[in-house]
């Protein structure tokens, strides 16, 4: 009876986890954040009562076509960073290995083996590993964007290190990127370069009310003589 109870326990563990990989890595074209998953999460204070879901699946469709414009444009040199090329201070990390309240999660280096992100519901920001990061996302794409300013974007990884790192400030998504008492992958990004870098840097078209996705950050943070350049992927 002890090995049946064992066996099945075993088939059920299972059975999650491959529940869970699976929504961990749901296609980029197929995701789709229900009303329902919404609902709940804004109840559970993740998502701020200021963002309407009407917004978060317009944020995603504009994702979505983002990346089809970022892999399709000629313009970026690309190589393989794995091999061949070293991150530097203040890179922009974009992967599309995860989707759960909208597509894609980002992160900045702080070095060429740190880096800095918060990973989701219920972290706070970390700096990890080029390697872990590499493994942690390695079911999809991980493409390398660096700004045409050293000096702007070492700032914007000093600003982002001196913030966030060992704080205890939660992952939640808010209207507002001005705030640093709770945040998002792409919203600590975005901070850096925008408080610790230069506000020059950020578009003109692009004002500071709303929701930053991960995949919106290269033509957000391309301001006047100013470009954030794909230089790769891991």
């Amino acid at each position: 009876m002890k090995k049946k109870f064992c066996f099945i326990t075993l088939i059920l563990l299972f059975i999650l986890a491959f529940a869970a990989t699976s929504f961990a890595n749901t296609p980029l074209e197929n995701y789709e954040l229900t009303l329902e998953k919404f609902t709940k999460l804004q109840k559970q204070g993740v998502i701020g009562e200021d963002v309407s879901y009407e917004n978060i699946k317009k944020i995603n469709r504009e994702s979505k076509e983002m990346q089809r414009i970022l892999e399709k444009n000629d313009d970026f040199k690309s190589f393989l960073l794995r091999s061949s090329a070293t991150l530097k201070k203040g890179d922009i990390l974009i992967t599309d290995d995860t989707s759960l309240i909208f597509v894609g999660h980002s992160a900045i280096a702080l070095s060429s083996n740190e880096i800095l992100h918060i990973q989701g519901i219920g972290y706070t920001p970390k700096v990890v590993s080029r390697s872990w990061f590499e493994d942690k996302y390695s079911d999809g794409w991980i493409k390398t964007y660096r700004l045409n300013d050293s000096g702007i974007a070492s700032d914007a990884a000093d600003w982002a290190e001196d913030t966030y790192k060992n704080s205890n400030v939660k992952y939640k998504i808010t209207s507002s990127l001005t705030t640093t008492n709770e945040t998002y992958c792409s919203k600590l990004v975005f901070q850096g370069y925008y408080f610790g870098g230069s506000t020059q840097v950020v578009s003109p078209r692009f004002t500071l009310s709303g929701v930053l996705s991960p995949y919106l950050l290269p033509s957000t943070l391309d301001g006047g003589i100013y470009s954030c350049n794909k230089i790769g992927e891991l």
